[in-house]
């Protein structure tokens, strides 16, 4: 688990970090740390709310959408890599998101 938990942490960085670059005027300090907490407590896919996913900056409202729609449509995500089937989910976004969540 520790293992893991490093692995995320660290590729959640780097992601940030890149995220970071492409974005501009936006208050990081208070997303930081507010993903930080969400590295600790993860957001269950299954069961999370529109709010709970808008809280994801990288997110758009489309992708949240089209995340809440699927869980509705095809029943509970088994592994993460089901995200990669939700319509406007690159693969970019999935590396971003998935420090954050589980099953």
């Amino acid at each position: 688990m520790l293992v893991a938990q490093n692995t995320a942490v660290s590729l959640w960085e780097e992601n940030l970090e890149q995220f970071s670059m492409d974005e501009e005027e936006r208050n990081w300090e208070d997303k930081l740390e507010e993903l930080s907490r969400h590295l600790q407590e993860s957001v269950n896919v299954n069961v999370t709310t529109k709010r709970q996913l808008e809280q994801f900056p990288f997110l758009t409202d489309l992708q949240i959408e089209n995340l809440l729609a699927y869980v509705y449509i095809h029943g509970q995500m088994q592994t993460v890599y089901e995200l990669q089937s939700v319509a406007e989910m690159d693969k970019r976004t999935v590396e971003f998101l998935l420090p954050f969540v589980c099953m």
